[in-house]
């Protein structure tokens, strides 16, 4: 028969989660308000995030703001928007997790997707090449690129890409996805005997150029 109110403002530093991928090395703030009204209404809360810098799978992503909130259900959760930098390019997520039917009790689904614009290739695949090195103790370099860093590196190309997945919660197994990605304006790979193939194949002329 009670009801619940409260709201406040959290600070934290190196904090780490798991929210379907390893998130780490995480500094910001985090604006929350909570309340619970008699009756067996869902609780409504609602969560601002913001982080200077944090790692999401081994990738540095900065200057990082999300909103989070909750569902018309019990147990749902809308986030219209999370968005930043990465590596010198501009990242956005959308994700929700809502129930499978108007049934109160039954199977919660998310959906998500991202998208990646103008990320510098090079820095990216230096951070996930020490991220998936084969020793357990291993600790990528604890500070993201700088941003000037980042600006001048152009020596592999701009990435641009997009995923998205769904699924149910708690179900690997039912886990379903589709991306793309798109990486131009630099050397991504140096194979030469293969780009001659693809410019005979289609019957273009040699243009020397890197895949």
């Amino acid at each position: 028969e009670d009801s619940t109110r409260f709201s406040g403002a959290f600070t934290f530093t190196n904090a780490s989660l798991k929210a379907g991928v390893e998130i780490s090395d995480l500094n910001g703030t985090l604006d929350s308000t909570y309340q619970s009204l008699p009756g067996g209404a869902a609780p409504q809360f609602s969560l601002d995030a913001a982080g200077a810098q944090f790692r999401v799978a081994g990738i540095w992503l900065t200057g990082g703001r999300a909103q989070i909130r909750s569902g018309a259900r019990r147990g749902e959760i809308q986030i219209p928007q999370a968005s930043g930098d990465c590596y010198a390019g501009r990242f956005n997520a959308r994700a929700d997790v809502v129930r499978s039917t108007k049934d109160d009790e039954s199977p919660l689904r998310f959906n998500s997707s991202v998208q990646f614009a103008g990320v510098r290739l090079n820095p990216l695949l230096r951070d996930l090449s020490e991220t998936l090195k084969d020793a357990p103790d291993h600790e990528p370099e604890g500070t993201p690129p700088t941003d000037a860093a980042s600006r001048e590196d152009f020596s592999r190309g701009l990435l641009d890409a997009e995923f998205s997945m769904t699924g149910l919660v708690d179900k690997s197994q039912s886990r379903r996805g589709r991306g793309t990605v798109r990486v131009q304006g630099g050397r991504v790979v140096n194979l030469p005997f293969i780009t001659r193939l693809v410019e005979v194949s289609n019957l273009v002329l040699p243009a020397n150029a890197g895949l």
